[in-house]
């Protein structure tokens, strides 16, 4: 039943029944775990193995540890705690376990050496080569000699009587000296070949030693040109919040006046210039893009495929929040360990990931059929985040995201940070037959087990669970009303909550109604798999359509899959992984030049907490200034107190001052169809950015 691959060079292979843990409610459970080809995975049985796996995890760059009696741990993104029946079985498995990551580890980097070094990995390999000449030629000299030996007693055995005795005295003296030199030569070899194979391992570590401390060469390439602003007719597809709420949106620091914003603006100042200049020495160093490592590829078109990897690391977070059950975590400042390398402004342009959606709605002269496929859309940006538990970076006051992909996808979008308090975002796109824009806001709270996430408008709300204890893992649940406003059709969608009695997780379905509330389509399916939009053929009521009275419907979208190994770098997709490469032009208040998100992209998490407290202050000093000047006072009564005290002025309410800063891409107005105030794009960034007029933008950085 279980075996290991005597080969020390193969990967070894193991199977047997090991104990698994699920959850608290049911402990360990008994599974079958096979350790094959670097791949460990699990199954309910044995006989399951031909059609059910429960999971796989890559042993490659794994952790391995066995602290507890019979218990085993092993992780490389996700983690499985198991139990061995004996300390026996556990000490097989952990062999087993450590052989095939080293071996998997080794067939890595051998692989690495070929690409980068390949002069000196050609020679490494002519020297092996050699070296099985020379063992072949030690083979051929004893096998010859025997022969000789044979030939030589063959001979002997011929000869006439009367001349062995002479005859046998020549050839022994021949075989003696042939042996002597044979035997010379077979230790010469043999010395040779064991100093060779020494030597070969010093190599091989003065190899890694020497690749270690050279540059990937990888790291220089060419960043994409700016990209043409031609402008096409649009059919307008509104929708009114966005639908990024996966991580809790937190606004890291206190507005507090403790010391005169002059000095706090000079000591900002100079943390900033100091580790900026590391950083974009370092940029500069090594290429204009100079900031992808551990293998970060890139396809034809030349963008990038993948991100470095999370180094890892561990987090305390219930010694941060423990104290803040039942508050608003806006104000809670968060490490940057906890973050992904992007920004909120990014997640908000993520959504846009299933735009074909929306170019195939906009050719849909079918009102209800188009709002289906609208609904649809509306669903795609959850899909993102399905593993994505890192919390985005909170956007500073004016920074900005552009991202212009008209020449694969056909749409470029802009996004800015409006306001901090309330935290606010505007974001725009256009297509080439649509128009896309929304604004952004939320609260969050925190709740003992689970952080709760409600989107402000007609967005579901967002729940990460196992805050405290065990894996994180998000959930949706809520209502959603997408409505067009020309003529008066609407689908109402509905998230189902996570149960343990539902057999249908993550289940979204919905009904698209025309101006008299008729069903026409439906809209059903999972947030982190598909959507799909069935005609409704026949209903039981206004508000009832059963099954079977629809035709079989048609995918919407299906989600797209990250690439293997994505655990190790934030599950990102390929496009999320391209969201923040580095890209000439762009405006200097871009997330992409965000110091502190770039060195945590880098896994400089040290470098990138320093900047974020930095960056942050400067956020502050900035803010107290325009009240200076404007003589406005401070939205919280602790920065008010502190303000007025200073200034020798009685102290105001909280929640008084209202900020005088204005955005640079966007307008307070009116949206026509909804007839509500929000933030509007002006149309001003693509021109300026053709002139490379960046005047208006604010020196956050």
């Amino acid at each position: 039943m279980d075996r290991v691959d005597s080969e020390s060079r193969k990967q070894p292979e193991l199977s047997g029944w090991l104990f698994k843990w699920t959850n608290y409610l049911r402990g360990y459970q008994r599974r079958w775990f096979v350790l094959s080809g670097g791949l460990l995975s699990y199954y309910r049985s044995q006989e399951d193995m031909a059609h059910s796996c429960r999971g796989t995890l890559s042993l490659q760059g794994a952790t391995v540890s066995s602290q507890d009696f019979c218990t085993i741990t092993v992780s490389n993104g996700e983690t499985y705690h198991i139990k061995a029946p004996s300390e026996a079985e556990k000490l097989r498995w952990v062999v087993a376990l450590e052989l095939a990551r080293d071996i998997s580890d080794a067939e890595e980097m051998n692989t690495d050496h070929t690409k980068l070094y390949p002069s000196l990995a050609e020679f490494v390999g002519c020297l092996g080569r050699k070296f099985e000449e020379l063992r072949q030629c030690n083979s051929l000299v004893n096998i010859h000699g025997a022969a000789l030996q044979e030939s030589l007693s063959l001979i002997v055995l011929s000869l006439p009587a009367e001349n062995v005795d002479e005859s046998v005295a020549r050839v022994n003296e021949s075989t003696a000296l042939f042996m002597a030199t044979t035997s010379a030569m077979v230790k010469g070899c043999s010395e040779y070949l064991d100093i060779a194979e020494h030597h070969s391992t010093k190599w091989n570590v003065l190899f890694e030693h020497h690749r270690l401390q050279r540059p990937d060469p990888r790291i220089s390439e060419n960043l994409r040109l700016n990209r043409d602003d031609d402008t096409t007719n649009k059919n307008e597809i509104i929708t009114e919040q966005s639908s990024e709420v996966d991580a809790a949106e937190f606004y890291d620091c206190d507005d507090s006046l403790s010391r005169d914003p002059t000095k706090l603006e000079q000591e900002s100042s100079t943390i900033l210039s100091g580790i900026a200049l590391q950083m974009f020495s370092a940029v500069q160093a090594s290429g204009s893009n100079g900031l992808q490592t551990n293998g970060a590829g890139r396809p034809k078109d030349g963008r990038r495929t993948r991100v470095p990897d999370r180094p890892p690391i561990s987090n305390n977070l219930w010694s941060i929040i423990k104290n803040c059950i039942g508050k608003d975590l806006s104000r809670i400042p968060v490490p940057a360990s906890w973050c992904e390398p992007l920004s909120l402004l990014q997640r908000l342009t993520e959504d846009l990931e299933y735009s074909h959606v929306l170019d195939i709605a906009s050719g849909i002269r079918d009102p209800g059929e188009q709002l289906a496929h609208v609904a649809g859309f509306a669903v795609s940006s959850y899909s993102t985040t399905v593993s994505r538990t890192g919390k985005p970076f909170n956007p500073l006051l004016g920074e900005t995201y552009e991202c212009d992909r008209t020449e694969d996808k056909g749409w470029r979008s802009v996004a800015e940070q409006v306001s901090h308090h309330p935290p606010i975002a505007a974001f725009y796109s256009e297509g080439k037959t649509w128009e896309y824009w929304q604004q952004q806001s939320m609260t969050s709270k925190f709740r003992g087990k689970y952080m709760q996430i409600t989107p402000l408008g007609e967005k579901v709300m967002t729940n990460i669970n196992n805050v405290i204890i065990g894996k994180l893992w998000i959930d949706q649940e809520g209502d959603m009303l997408i409505k067009n406003h020309t003529n008066g059709y609407k689908c109402k969608m509905t998230f189902f909550p996570f149960s343990m009695f539902s057999r249908d997780v993550k289940r979204v379905k919905g009904t698209v109604y025309d101006d008299k509330d008729a069903p026409l389509w439906t809209v059903a399916g999972s947030w982190e798999d598909k959507m799909v939009i069935s005609r409704v053929l026949e209903a039981e009521s206004k508000t009832t359509v059963s099954e079977g009275s629809t035709d079989n419907g048609s995918v919407v979208w299906q989600r797209v899959m990250p690439p293997n190994q994505s655990e190790k770098y934030y599950n990102f997709t390929i496009f999320a992984c391209q969201l923040n490469e580095m890209e000439n032009g762009v405006a200097p208040t871009d997330s992409r030049l965000r110091p502190d998100q770039r060195f945590l992209e880098n896994g400089e998490f040290e470098e990138a907490d320093k900047m974020k407290l930095a960056l942050e202050e400067k956020q502050r000093v900035a803010r107290r200034r325009r009240a200076e000047h404007s003589g406005g006072r401070f939205r919280t009564s602790e920065a008010a107190a502190e303000f007025d005290l200073m200034k020798g002025r009685q102290s105001l309410k909280p929640d008084e001052f209202v900020d005088t800063y204005q955005p640079a891409w966007f307008k307070m107005s009116r949206d026509p169809d909804t007839n509500t105030e929000m933030h509007i794009y002006n149309g001003e960034y693509w021109p300026c950015k053709k002139k490379k007029d960046w005047s208006r933008c604010p020196d956050i950085f």
